[in-house]
């Protein structure tokens, strides 16, 4: 019982040092404007879908803070999306195929419709390139474009 106490103890401590030192969510600031959302990413670009999958990443590596015997069952589950891209703005080239990660539950600033998306399905994506590889999230500007009409 002390134990549970101490780790959400730590983790109300670790979070709220995260918050402090990175760029927690876009949506947590007040709305950005489009220009300010392409300053924002390091990638933005038009693109297909071509592949969706989910995994697991243990929650201190998310938040970039180191911890020795860290228990691994806080884990947050990502969905990686990986596009064709169609159309460059920003920080890649037309036909790169780029996987960008976003966390799966919207109460972590997660995209949560990439998690039911589907193959060929167009979204406009600004991303952010972090240690964990490139990421969006809510407020990120990241917006779904269509889907394809043979498959609606």
């Amino acid at each position: 019982m002390k134990r549970s106490i101490i780790m959400i103890v730590a983790m109300f401590f670790a979070t709220m040092f995260y918050a402090n030192i990175a760029h927690a969510c876009t949506l947590a600031e007040p709305e950005l404007t489009t220009k300010q959302q392409f300053d924002a990413a390091d990638v933005v670009f038009v693109g297909e879908v071509i592949n969706v999958k989910t995994r697991s990443i243990g929650l201190y590596d998310w938040l970039g803070i180191e911890q020795k015997d860290t228990p691994k069952k806080f884990t947050l589950d990502l969905v990686d999306v990986t596009f064709y891209v169609s159309a460059n703005e920003k920080g890649t080239k037309q036909f790169d195929q780029i996987t960008v990660s976003t966390p799966r539950q919207e109460s972590l600033c997660g995209i949560e419709a990439w998690a039911s998306t589907r193959w060929k399905d167009t979204w406009k994506v600004y991303a952010r390139k972090d240690k964990n590889g490139l990421i969006t999230e809510l407020g990120s500007g990241t917006e779904f474009w269509q889907r394809p009409k043979i498959l609606k």
